[in-house]
This record gives structure tokens, C-alpha cells and sequence, in this order.
């Protein structure tokens, strides 16, 4: 089940899934605020992945290990063919990724080909908060 809240710097942080069940939107620029207030409001940052945020980015890719007990995965393999592996994210490569920022907070890292975003991994806790390629797209 996701989480309601979480702490950061002390703070009582209120997720997309918190702000949801309050049934309206304060339009107070919530960071994670499911209703698109804050997004329009603040917009996306894309930031290139350098030396000090390499780290950061590296983290938001998941790992290509599967579990042999994931009976969905395996459905969806032998019915779809297998899950393509995601490319980790190097030195060598890194000019194809741009961290997403909203209010100065990481909450996506893209995979970017010919001026377009085309896979999105989402940082912790912004998973639903309706930040998607095609909305990312518009910041380019």
C-alpha cells in the first residue's frame, strides 16, 4: 500500500495519495499535488546528469533482476514475449538521460532519443502524480 506521508528534513510531506483522498485541490503548489496545480503552476526542470547528480539518476533506474515468483511478469512474458532489459544508465552514456525536477526536487529521470523523452523512471512517491512522457515532452 503506498504511503499517506513520509518525513524529509523534518518535515511531514504529504503524497500524491494523501492529497487524492482529500477530494480537492488547496492550491497551495503542493510538491507531490495529484491535481496538476503545482505542475502548472512551477513547471518541470530537465537537468542534465553531471558529476554531482550522477549518483542520484543512477539510483532511479531499476534493476534488471527479475523474480522467478512474479507470476504477473511471467504472464505477461509468455503472452507478450519478455520484458526488454533497461539500459543502465554510464559515463558513457549519461548525455542520453536528463533528471525531471519539480520545485527543485528530483521526482523523474528520463531516457531521452532525438530530442524526445521515451522512458521515464519515477523517483519515490511521484509515481501517480500524472507526470507523464507526453507532459514532460512539453518542456523540451
Amino acid at each position: 500500500m503506498e504511503e499517506l506521508t513520509y518525513q524529509k528534513d523534518g518535515l511531514d510531506i504529504k503524497t500524491s495519495r494523501f492529497l487524492k483522498n482529500r477530494g480537492s485541490c488547496c492550491k497551495t503548489t503542493c510538491l507531490h499535488c495529484p491535481y496538476g496545480f503545482t505542475l502548472e503552476k512551477e513547471g518541470l526542470t530537465l537537468v542534465p546528469i553531471e558529476d554531482e547528480n550522477f549518483s542520484e539518476a543512477k539510483d532511479l533506474i531499476p534493476s534488471n533482476k527479475t523474480s522467478g515468483s512474479n507470476v504477473a511478469a511471467s504472464l505477461l512474458a509468455s503472452a507478450f514475449g519478455d520484458i526488454k532489459p533497461v539500459q543502465a544508465l554510464s559515463e558513457s552514456n549519461k548525455e542520453n538521460y536528463l533528471l525531471v525536477k519539480i520545485k527543485g526536487v528530483t521526482c523523474a529521470l528520463i531516457k531521452k532519443e532525438k530530442g524526445q523523452a521515451v522512458e521515464i523512471f519515477y523517483a519515490k512517491h511521484f509515481e501517480n502524480q500524472g507526470i507523464t512522457l507526453d507532459m514532460v515532452n512539453t518542456f523540451f
